[in-house]
């Protein structure tokens, strides 16, 4: 769909479609930073995950 948008003469119709790839590569990496940098996946990833359990379980 977006090739024959980038394949017509008329250059606003090529620039909006320009615009549209770009703007769907930035959204996309946004959300994978996000994804990335959340609580949860970084908690995991960081190690704090078990420093915490073996907190807890000196403290019982």
């Amino acid at each position: 769909m977006i090739i024959v948008l980038l394949a017509t003469e008329d250059p606003r119709t090529r620039l909006w479609a320009l615009l549209a790839i770009f703007m769907t590569a930035l959204l996309a990496s946004l959300g994978g930073i996000a994804y990335l940098l959340s609580e949860h996946v970084w908690f995991k990833a960081s190690g704090a995950e078990k420093h915490v359990k073996s907190v807890l379980e000196s403290e019982q």
